[in-house]
C-alpha cells in the first residue's frame, strides 16, 4: 500500500490557446513602407545619375546653358555620386549621412544657439544684398554643425577643446551678431514689382532723434548682452571667478545659469524677427523655420532632399514655360533635339527622389505610433520595453538592406533568440529580458516557446548565464533563472529533459545557492528550477547524489530569517521547502540525507506549531515524507517529536479546508502508521475520536467530485481510515455509526483520474501512484466488513453461549428438584 503518499501541486502558466496575430505586424509593415520609399528614391537617384552622365553631360554638354542647367546637372551628379559611393563602399558612412532613420532628432538647447547664430548671419548677408552668399554660408554652417555632431569617437578627444570653446563663446557670439541687424533698424526694405520680377530697393533714413521703439530695442539688446556676458564669465575657470562663484548667492545663480542663457536665446530670436519690417519679416520667419528644420536634421538626408526638390522644381518651372531659352532663331535645331524632354525627365526623376526622401523622413517621425502599439500588445513595460522595440525596429530595418519584397523571417521571437545567441553581453541582457516579457504575454507565449524549445544553442546559453559570477551579470542570471523555472505543460517537460543534459547545470545551481551574497530572488528561482527538475524520478536521484544541493536547500529553508518582512525572503524559504518536498517524494536516499540535519524533525515540528501559514504546510509535507520513507531511521526523540506534533495537526484538521486539509490529513495518517498507540491515545485523551471520524466522513462525502485545488483529498482520507482501523478495530464501529460504508460505495462509483497522480504542473500530470484508489476502497471495505462479521459472530456466539447457560441452569434446577 502506498500509504501517506502525497501530491505536491506546482502552479504553472498555461501555454495559451491557439496563435494570435503577431504583435509586431504593424511595425514590420511600417518599416517596409519606409524602406520601400527610400529604396525607390535610391533607384530614381541612380537612374538620374546615369541619365545625367550619358544623356545630358554626355549628349548635350555644349548646348546646356552654362548659367543654370549645366551646373544644376553637375551638382546633382556629384550629390548622387557621393550617395552611391558611400552606399557601395562604406555602409556606416551611408547610414551616417544619407539614411532615412534618424533624419530628425531633438534640437536641444545647443541647437537653439546654433539657430540664432545661423539666422543672424543669414539676415546680415541678406540685408547687404548678398543672397547667394547667404545661402552658401548657411548651408556650410549647417554642414559643419552636422559633421561636428557626427564625428567619429576616435577623433572626439582632439575636438573636445574646440567643442568646449564653442559651447562657452557661442551664446555671446549669437548676441553680438545681432548688432548689424540692430543698426539697420531705420532702414526699410521695399519691394517693387517691375516687369513681373521682384527687385529690392533699400531706402536709408537717418534718425537723429531715436524713437521710443528704437530705444526699447537697444535697451533690450544691451540687457541681453550683459546677462549672457555674465553667464559666460561665470563659466570661466579664472581664480577670481572661482572664488566669487563659491559664495552662496553666486551658487544659487549658477544653478539657474543655463536656464537664463536659454531664455536669452529665445529672446534673441524674437528680437531678430521684430527688427525686420514688412515682407522681409515674413521672409525671416520662413527662413527661421527652414533653418530649424535643417539644424534638427540628424544627417544630410533632409537637406540633400530639399536641395534636390528645390533645384528640380525651379528648373521644371522654367522648362515648361514657352520661352525656356532653348528654342531661338538662328541656332541649329538639330543640336537641341529632345534636349528639353531629356531635361524634363531628368528633373522629374530628381524631384520625385527628393519628395520620396522627404516623405519617408516625415513618416519616420511618426514611427512611434506602431512602436507604442507593439509595446502595448506585446506586454512590454517601462523604458526597457521602449528600448526592446527600438532595437527590434532597427534590426528589421537592417534586414531590409537586402530585398524589400522577399519575406523576411524576422519577428520579436527571432529577435530575442538571436540576441541570446549573439556574442554581445549587451545583447544577452536585452535578449533574456525580452524573452521573459514575451513569455509573460499570452499573445506571444506559444510562439516563442516553440522557437525556444527547438534551439539547443539558446538553452545552453541560458544555462551558461547561471554561471556568470560578475556582479554586473546579476540581472542576467536572475532572468535566466526565471526562464528555466516558469515554463509548464508539455513544453516544460521537454525543456527540463533538454537542460538536464547540460553538464554544468547542477554545478551552476549549487554555486548560486551557496553564495549568500547573491540576489535572494535569484536564489529563489534556482530553488524553483530544482523543484521542477525533481518531478522526474531519475533526476531526483541524480540531484540527491550531489548532496551539496540538498544541504544548501536545507540551509535556505531552515536557517532563514523568519522575522524578515520582505516578500522575497519568505518566498525563498517556501520554494526551498517545496524543492525539498519534491526531492523527498518516493526517494529514500534523499530523505535519509535530509534526516542527517541535526534536530530536523524538531525543526519541522516548531514550524508547524508556530502558526505561520507561510511555512506550516511545506513543513507538514516534508514531515509526511520522513515518516513514509525514513521510518526505520527515526530515533526515539524523533518519535516523541511526532507525538507532540500530532495534537496541533488534529486541531488544525478540524478547521482547515482545501489543499491545506489534504496535507494535514496526509501527515496525520503517516503519524498514525508510525506511532499507532500514541495516535489512539491522543484521540482518547482529547475525547475527539468521534468528532474526528465524523470530520473525515463529512469531508469524504463533500469531495465526491474532487477539484483541481485538492484532487488527492479522498485518497488521504481513505489512508487515514485504513490506518486507524488497522491499529484499533474499535474505530470501525464509529465509522459505521457515521455511515462510512455508504461513502465508500460512492467513491467506488465515482472514480476520478486526477486522483492517481501526485504532481500537476499546468495541464500536465506526473508521478502516478503505485496504489490505485480502488485498491484503497477495497481495503477499507474489507476492514469494515471484517469488523462487521466479527460483530455478527460475536453476537451469535454470545447468543449460543447464553442459550447453553440457560439450558444448563434449567437442567441444574431440575436435578435439584428431583433430589429434593
Amino acid at each position: 500500500m502506498a500509504g501517506g503518499e502525497h501530491r505536491l501541486q506546482i502552479a504553472a502558466k498555461s501555454d495559451g490557446q491557439g496563435r494570435a496575430a503577431a504583435p509586431e505586424k504593424w511595425v514590420n509593415c511600417f518599416v517596409r513602407v519606409v524602406a520601400l520609399m527610400e529604396r525607390t528614391g535610391n533607384a530614381l537617384g541612380t537612374l538620374a545619375f546615369t541619365w545625367a552622365t550619358v544623356v545630358l553631360l554626355g549628349g548635350y554638354p555644349s548646348v546646356l546653358r552654362s548659367q543654370d542647367d549645366f551646373w544644376y546637372a553637375t551638382a546633382i551628379f556629384f550629390l548622387e555620386a557621393a550617395r552611391m559611393f558611400s552606399g557601395s563602399n562604406n555602409r556606416h558612412d551611408y547610414q551616417l549621412f544619407f539614411r532615412t532613420r534618424g533624419a530628425f532628432r531633438p534640437l536641444g538647447w545647443n541647437g537653439l544657439i546654433a539657430i540664432v547664430c545661423i539666422l543672424d548671419v543669414w539676415v546680415l548677408l541678406v540685408l547687404q544684398k548678398k543672397i547667394v552668399m547667404a545661402a552658401v554660408v548657411v548651408y556650410a554652417m549647417i554642414i559643419l554643425l552636422a559633421l561636428g555632431q557626427n564625428i567619429s569617437p576616435e577623433f572626439q578627444p582632439l575636438c573636445n577643446p574646440f567643442r568646449r570653446a564653442i559651447s562657452l563663446w557661442s551664446p555671446l557670439a549669437a548676441i553680438l551678431l545681432l548688432t548689424p541687424t540692430m543698426q539697420h533698424h531705420s532702414r526699410e526694405l521695399v519691394w517693387n514689382t517691375t516687369g513681373g520680377r521682384l527687385t529690392p530697393k533699400i531706402t536709408a533714413e537717418i534718425n537723429f532723434i531715436p524713437s521710443r521703439f528704437t530705444v526699447a530695442k537697444w535697451t533690450a539688446f544691451f540687457i541681453l548682452l550683459v546677462v549672457v556676458l555674465m553667464v559666460t564669465i561665470s563659466r570661466l575657470q579664472f581664480p577670481i571667478v572661482t572664488k566669487l562663484a563659491d559664495s552662496a548667492l553666486c551658487r544659487k545663480l549658477l544653478v539657474w545659469g543655463q536656464t537664463i542663457q536659454n531664455m536669452c536665446m529665445l529672446a534673441a530670436l524674437v528680437m531678430l524677427v521684430l527688427t525686420t519690417d514688412g515682407s522681409f519679416r515674413f521672409v525671416t520667419i520662413l527662413s527661421l523655420l527652414g533653418i530649424t528644420l535643417m539644424v534638427s536634421s540628424g544627417n544630410f538626408q533632409i537637406p540633400a532632399a530639399v536641395v534636390r526638390a528645390e533645384i528640380a522644381s525651379f528648373a521644371l518651372h522654367r522648362l515648361i514655360m514657352p520661352h525656356n531659352g532653348y528654342i531661338e532663331h538662328g541656332e541649329n535645331p538639330d543640336s537641341k533635339t529632345n534636349l528639353v524632354p531629356s531635361l524634363i525627365i531628368f528633373y522629374g526623376m530628381v524631384m520625385a527622389q527628393g519628395i520620396l526622401y522627404i516623405v519617408a523622413c516625415i513618416l519616420d517621425i511618426f514611427s512611434f505610433i506602431p512602436r507604442r502599439s507593439l509595446i502595448r500588445r506585446a506586454g512590454l513595460r517601462g523604458q526597457l520595453g521602449v528600448e526592446y522595440v527600438n532595437l527590434y525596429a532597427y534590426a528589421f530595418e537592417k534586414c531590409m538592406g537586402g530585398a524589400v519584397f522577399v519575406p523576411k523571417k524576422i519577428s520579436l521571437t527571432n529577435f530575442a533568440i538571436n540576441s541570446l545567441n549573439s556574442d554581445s553581453p549587451k545583447n544577452h541582457f536585452y535578449g533574456i529580458q525580452l524573452m521573459h516579457s514575451l513569455l509573460e504575454n499570452e499573445m506571444t507565449r506559444v510562439r516563442i516557446l516553440d522557437k525556444f524549445i527547438t534551439s539547443t544553442k539558446t538553452i545552453d546559453r541560458i544555462i551558461s548565464m547561471l554561471g556568470w559570477t560578475s556582479p554586473n551579470n546579476t540581472t542576467v542570471r536572475l532572468y535566466a533563472a526565471k526562464r528555466l523555472t516558469s515554463i509548464g505543460g508539455e513544453i516544460g517537460i521537454t525543456l527540463r529533459y533538454k537542460i538536464l543534459k547540460h553538464p554544468f547545470l547542477l554545478r551552476n545551481l549549487a554555486e548560486i545557492l551557496g553564495d549568500n551574497n547573491n540576489n535572494q530572488e535569484l536564489r529563489k528561482h534556482v530553488a524553483g528550477i530544482l523543484r521542477n527538475l525533481a518531478i522526474d524520478g531519475d533526476t531526483r536521484q541524480k540531484i540527491g547524489h550531489m548532496q551539496v544541493l540538498i544541504t544548501r536547500l536545507m540551509k535556505a529553508f531552515l536557517n532563514s530569517d523568519r522575522t524578515s518582512s520582505t516578500n522575497v525572503d519568505c518566498l525563498l524559504t517556501k520554494v526551498a521547502g517545496q524543492a525539498l518536498a519534491m526531492l523527498a517524494t518516493d526517494n529514500v536516499h534523499n530523505c535519509l540525507v535530509m534526516l542527517k540535519e541535526p534536530d530536523f524533525i524538531n525543526k519541522l515540528k516548531r514550524m508547524i506549531q508556530i502558526h505561520d501559514e507561510k511555512y506550516i504546510y511545506v513543513a507538514a509535507t516534508l514531515l509526511c515524507c520522513m515518516c513514509q520513507h525514513a521510518q526505520a531511521k527515526l530515533t526515539e526523540s524523533d518519535l516523541k517529536e511526532l507525538s507532540q506534533t500530532l495534537r496541533e495537526v488534529l486541531e488544525r484538521i478540524m478547521n482547515a479546508e482545501g489543499a491545506e486539509l489534504e496535507i494535514l490529513i496526509g501527515l496525520s495518517s503517516q503519524i498514525c502508521k508510525v506511532i499507532p498507540e500514541e495516535f489512539s491515545q491522543e484521540l482518547d485523551n482529547e475525547q475527539i475520536k468521534q468528532r474526528f471520524i465524523k470530520r473525515l466522513v463529512d469531508v469524504l462525502n463533500a469531495n465526491m467530485n474532487p477539484g483541481a485545488h485538492c484532487p488527492g483529498i479522498r485518497r488521504v482520507i481513505l489512508e487515514q481510515s485504513i490506518y486507524m482501523m488497522e491499529c484499533n478495530s474499535h474505530y470501525t464501529s464509529y465509522f459505521n455509526e457515521f455511515r462510512m460504508i455508504e461513502a465508500l460505495w460512492m467513491v467506488e462509483e465515482m472514480p476520478s483520474g486526477v486522483e492517481n497522480y501526485r504532481i500537476f504542473l499546468g495541464d500536465a500530470v506526473f508521478m502516478e501512484y503505485s496504489t490505485p484508489l480502488f485498491a484503497l476502497v477495497d481495503r477499507a471495505k474489507e476492514l469494515m466488513g471484517r469488523q462487521c462479521l466479527q460483530g455478527v459472530l460475536k453476537r451469535i456466539t454470545d447468543t449460543m453461549v447464553a442459550t447453553k447457560l440457560k439450558a444448563i441452569i434449567d437442567l441444574s434446577s431440575q436435578i435439584s428438584n428431583v433430589k429434593s
